[in-house]
């Protein structure tokens, strides 16, 4: 079987973009199925029992403006990227297996907040969105890359400045640790009122 060369293996973008956004899309879906309707009790009740859901909520808000940043920022990339390899097929796949499996550990993260092993569940949290970073990184190095993948004249330094700048991870990483620092607090204090 003859090798086909590279430049004839990349493809224009929208197949991959189409199928991304349905996996954005999909994921960001799955989110609600944690939010639960309570069971029908004594009359009066409802409204408790609704409030008495907040983790799940907090979980479901933050996740889905997650999901909906990194969707924004896969669209901004793909404005820049107008060539697809194979690389960057395999770098993509790796960042929708990040997005498709946040509502997991977003479910974990909510059942957990309340309970002793909070802070290992924040810490699986923010281990998913730190992969997810990571992979995101890879696939813009890769793409920027001399130039491989961009459209002409787009500017291979735009991710590194605005996406994967020191000031953004700092912000990112500091929020997230500071929710994962309050949790064992959450659980205690809410343990502490049942």
């Amino acid at each position: 079987m003859q090798e086909i060369p590279d430049g004839e293996r990349r493809t224009e973008t929208a197949r991959l973009e189409g199928f991304s956004d349905a996996v954005f899309a999909i994921a960001i879906t799955l989110l609600v199925l944690d939010l639960k309707v309570p069971s029908p009790g004594r009359p009066g009740l409802l409204g408790e029992l609704l409030l008495d859901q907040w983790r799940e909520y907090l979980a479901f808000l933050a996740s889905f403006a997650t999901i909906g940043v990194m969707w924004m920022y896969h669209h901004k990339l793909f404005t820049l990227i107008n060539r697809v390899d194979r690389t960057l097929l395999v770098l993509n796949g790796l960042l929708l297996l990040g997005v498709a499996i946040v509502p997991f550990p977003t479910a974990v993260a909510a059942a957990y907040v309340r309970h002793p092993d909070a802070k290992v569940a924040a810490m699986f949290h923010t281990g998913t969105f730190v992969m997810i970073t990571v992979v995101f990184r890879l696939l813009w190095q890769h793409a920027s890359s001399r130039n491989r993948l961009l459209a002409p004249g787009a500017n291979p330094e735009w991710s590194v400045s605005s996406i994967g700048s020191a000031r953004s991870r700092r912000s990112c990483t500091s929020r997230h640790f500071s929710l994962h620092r309050s949790a064992p607090w959450v659980a205690r204090s809410s343990t502490a009122r049942s």
